[in-house]
């Protein structure tokens, strides 16, 4: 999956755009975007925490730590792939974070 969003911000410093660089141009960051939205589509309506909690050891050692999820997340939601839930206190932190959930497609009437 290529993704258009930049992944570091304006702000951040040069080792983080020089880390974003390194993770797009691997593929590793649209491997895990693929990877988070097939999670997400099995799991909607999770914060970005619970939604860790729920992939399996294997999906884990592959994004390394939870940040990863939120990270892709976002990445997703700017592509138009998720969408941004309400907000609610999360099972696995106690914190009012945000749910997601995959966009479905809607099928052409042409």
């Amino acid at each position: 999956m290529q993704l258009a969003a930049p992944a570091a911000h304006n702000i951040d410093p040069i080792t983080s755009h020089e880390a974003a660089e390194s993770v797009t141009n691997s593929g590793v960051r649209g491997r895990n975007a693929e990877l988070v939205l097939a999670l997400l589509k099995a799991n909607p309506g999770l914060t970005s925490i619970e939604l860790w909690e729920a992939a399996s050891s294997e999906l884990k050692a592959i994004l390394k730590e939870p940040q990863e999820c939120r990270r892709r997340l976002h990445d997703l939601n700017v592509e138009g792939l998720t969408d941004q839930g309400p907000r609610r206190k999360c099972k696995i932190r106690g914190t009012s974070m945000v749910v997601r959930f995959p966009v479905l497609k809607q099928r052409s009437m042409f």
